[in-house]
């Protein structure tokens, strides 16, 4: 079933892998290693195997690498960005950059990891990886799941193929209601699509920079609305005024 609908996005990619060997040659020799399914060590502890793509889907991901790594469960965690691979060295968690989506480079990764499951962030949908994880009996779940009606609509004309990669998905945890009403109306399964939150609410973010206070009063309440939308900040001061 799923590989009869990624055929489309198998011929795709396959297209594609020209250019994503050109990006490989202008990465450095770990990047290139790691991008093409090699991983920094080979794994025998059967880890679970999160993935998010920038640093905003990494720190969301921090909590649940947090609660499992506190059950004493391994894992392994893959992004796309220096700047989540950056985090990942500072904060001492196993992973590496997630293999580039061709089936050469998924299963080498697969074969040196051999993941007891697979957690995804927010919208990291890759045909490919899906697949193969799918052939292996690896469970999927995604987590901080978000659709917006702009992507919705880009991935309308694609609905069967995207129902079919994503009938692989164990449980698929979203963070609006509105998130999970746009899943199911691309025909992903009611029963495994749920309302969960955003886990980026639990994640510590920290002390701020010392440089931050320099000039500002000591004995008031500073409120920093630092990324909003439009229509946001009514909500943001609302929630001020009732705190």
């Amino acid at each position: 079933m799923i590989a009869i609908q990624s055929a489309l996005a198998r011929a795709v990619l396959s297209a594609m892998a020209p250019l994503a060997a050109l990006r490989l040659l202008a990465a450095d020799a770990t990047e290139r290693m790691e991008r093409s399914g090699i991983p920094p060590v080979v794994r025998r502890d059967r880890p679970v195997w999160l993935h998010g793509a920038s640093l905003g889907e990494m720190r969301g991901l921090m909590p649940v690498v947090d609660e499992l790594r506190r059950r004493d469960i391994p894992v392994h965690v893959t992004c796309m960005t220096a700047s989540a691979r950056a985090l990942l060295q500072q904060e001492g968690i196993d992973g590496s950059y997630v293999p580039l989506d061709h089936g050469i480079w998924v299963r080498r990764f697969l074969d040196a990891i051999a993941p007891r499951a697979l957690v995804l962030a927010e919208t990291e949908i890759w045909p490919v990886l899906l697949e193969e994880t799918a052939f292996r009996g690896v469970p999927c779940v995604m987590v901080n799941a978000r659709l917006s009606p702009k992507s919705m609509w880009m991935y309308r004309p694609f609905k069967r193929s995207i129902a079919g990669m994503m009938s692989s998905f164990a449980g698929i945890g979203c963070r609006t209601p509105e998130d999970r009403e746009r899943f199911v109306s691309l025909g992903v399964d009611p029963e495994v699509v749920s309302v969960m939150g955003d886990t980026k609410a639990a994640a510590h973010p920290g002390d701020p920079p010392a440089e931050w206070s320099v000039g500002l009063p000591g004995d008031r309440t500073i409120l920093v609305a630092g990324s909003t939308r439009e229509g946001e900040e009514f909500q943001v001061v609302r929630a001020a005024l009732e705190t």
